[in-house]
């Protein structure tokens, strides 16, 4: 088995990258479908996807969403996502990495729970007067950072008065720690499932750390590493051509039949079956994106 630790089955899943080169980019639906990549992909920036008309289907970690409209989508660099089907009409905002503007974070940590938000009423007319705005700034040949980063803000902020009803805000020292938590996450859930090394590593007990997340991602940490766990099986059997065994190997689990009583718990369906499933995604990608 020592061949697989040799495989290159990090990159399996591509990132993909901005189409333009600026630290915002603004597009219609129409504009952006021949341009993404139609299989799921992680991103390296932010990404605001709002549904104006029409419907159509997102996945989002592996989890099928319908986009209607008024539907708005926060979907943070890192996270895995496709959109299988665009509606007919509609808007995404691609924000740069490291773009250098200050924006309002506790909005993004905000959609942690909740993967997309209605927008109706008066917040959905002050957030079309904004879009409308920074739409014409992103495009504009020289355009006023300081302006976009307003902009955006403002839009967020919109955002958090849409949530607030359905969403109790917590102290920013909580927050900090849930997004520490993931961080720890993606770095070591390979070799540390135990949910010990994370209370560690954030100076906090076991019990305390637990009350936070169940407080705020509705999960245990060791609800949150099985999650990981699972969302990385799927990308393995979706996009490589590795053996169950391999991918069980590669994933931690010594016995190969306990990672498939694993998956079938978690998924629904065995290894083999999901597979066969999503046989559509088995092709090779570059990672590159075509340009218009």
């Amino acid at each position: 088995m020592e061949a697989v630790s040799e495989i290159d089955w990090r990159g399996s899943l591509p990132f993909q990258e901005m189409l333009g080169d600026r630290p915002v980019e603004v597009y219609s639906f129409s504009e952006l479908s021949g341009n993404m990549m139609p299989t799921p992909h992680r991103h390296k920036f932010d990404m605001i996807l709002w549904v104006k008309k029409g419907t159509g289907v997102h996945e989002i970690e592996y989890q099928s969403y319908e986009m209607v409209p008024g539907r708005l989508f926060m979907i943070p660099k890192g996270q895995v996502h496709f959109v299988k089907q665009y509606a007919e009409d509609g808007v995404v905002v691609l924000i740069k990495e490291n773009s250098g503007m200050k924006l309002e974070s506790s909005v993004w940590r905000s959609f942690y729970n909740v993967p997309y938000v209605e927008l109706n009423g008066l917040n959905c007319d002050i957030f079309m007067g904004l879009f409308s705005f920074l739409q014409i700034e992103a495009r504009n040949k020289y355009p006023d950072l300081p302006i976009i980063e307003n902009l955006l803000n403002g839009m967020l902020l919109t955002l958090s008065r849409q949530l607030k009803p359905v969403k109790i805000y917590y102290t920013s020292g909580n927050l900090d720690t849930v997004l520490r938590v993931r961080d720890l996450i993606e770095q070591h859930y390979l070799e540390h499932k135990d949910p010990e090394f994370y209370s560690r590593q954030t100076n906090m007990t076991l019990r305390k750390l637990n009350k936070i997340l169940r407080d705020i991602e509705g999960k245990t940490i060791h609800q949150l590493l099985q999650d990981r766990l699972l969302v990385e099986s799927r990308s393995l059997l979706s996009v490589t051509r590795l053996s169950v065994k391999e991918i069980a190997f590669i994933l931690g689990f010594e016995d190969p039949a306990y990672f498939c009583r694993f998956f079938k718990k978690k998924a629904g369906n065995t290894p083999h079956t999901y597979r066969e499933l999503n046989a559509g995604f088995n092709t090779p990608s570059t990672g590159q994106i075509p340009h218009s």
